[in-house]
């Protein structure tokens, strides 16, 4: 290509150096404006959200079951959050697991014997991962926490502790899943199994360490704790907004996207965001053709139902 079509090659990495330069650009001008959504409702966002985030969804696998995926995914995101689990470090693992395995095996054959760990890159990348395991640790040691850190640890935990028995459940079901895919990987073949088998022995290691820890913690609670009122509030909460989800999908299988997101962003709108029957009219019309427009200009796949 870059014999025949140099003029092309050009092309794009042109587009990619001036695009990055106007995507900053544009992100400094729009920031501010961008900032006042967090005062919107989120019951107002979410009618627009729900239908955008699964559609994006479907376009690479093309089907329907990876709504389901995609609500197991968020229920484990929830649950991370209030067990005060980073979200971050769990969604790059699911995004980079694939090319993760796929490079790692290609090293492993290229340097036998775990020659590859020594090389100067690996060992920088190292040096990297543990200073960022050990300082945290090294500063949470040396001094306790004061308000402004508490404020930036709140903003990723749940404002509401969970009982220790959730901690434990999750350990343990942390546990379970590393133990079967370290059994599991003993079927492949001697290639196939280097990466489940290495991240399945790590993450057994991990999960008995929080275990440990949850352990303790119930002992020094004297007790596995249990859910008060408010926390049994919450979970009505949460079981609803997973009930809206459902409905969103059964409609998208049967009347496809754009006639099930319409049923559901109007009701949704009315019920939960409390708007205005035209208010939610219009809005739901600017939804349905903002998917609508997503299909014909953008190129993208819109879900097909059943009937529609």
């Amino acid at each position: 290509m870059i014999s025949t079509d140099l003029d092309v090659v050009y092309f794009i990495v042109w587009a990619f150096a001036i695009a990055g330069v106007v995507g900053a650009a544009m992100a400094f001008c729009v920031a501010r404006p961008l900032a006042k959504l967090s005062f919107i409702s989120f019951p107002i966002l979410a009618a627009a959200l729900i239908p955008i985030l699964f559609m994006s969804g479907f376009q690479e696998p093309l089907d329907l079951n990876v709504f389901y995926l995609m609500l197991v995914l968020g229920i484990i995101g929830w649950i991370c959050k209030i067990t005060d689990i980073p979200r971050a470090p769990f969604l790059i693992a699911f995004v980079l697991a694939e090319p993760l395995e796929r490079y790692y095996f290609l090293t492993v054959n290229a340097f036998p014997s775990g020659d590859w760990l020594a090389r100067p890159f690996v060992l920088v990348i190292l040096l990297i991962i543990v200073g960022a395991i050990a300082v945290p640790i090294w500063r949470r040691l040396r001094r306790k926490k004061d308000s402004s850190e508490d404020a930036v640890r709140l903003s990723e935990q749940s404002e509401m502790v969970a009982p220790p028995f959730v901690d434990m459940f999750v350990s343990v079901c942390a546990l379970a899943v590393f133990i079967t895919s370290t059994v599991m990987s003993q079927e492949f073949s001697e290639s196939g199994r280097l990466f489940p088998l290495s991240v399945g022995c790590l993450g057994i290691v991990l999960s008995l360490l929080s275990l440990f820890r949850d352990i303790q913690r119930v002992r020094n609670n004297r007790g596995f704790g249990r859910f008060d009122d408010a926390w049994v509030q919450r979970l009505k909460v949460v079981g609803i907004s997973v009930a809206w989800v459902l409905v969103y999908i059964w409609l998208v299988f049967v009347l496809g996207l754009l006639v099930g997101t319409g049923i559901f962003s109007l009701v949704f709108l009315i019920r939960v965001a409390q708007m205005k029957i035209w208010k939610s009219i219009i809005y739901t019309a600017c939804i349905v053709g903002a998917l609508y427009s997503l299909t014909e200009f953008a190129q993208l796949v819109a879900p097909v139902g059943y009937l529609l």
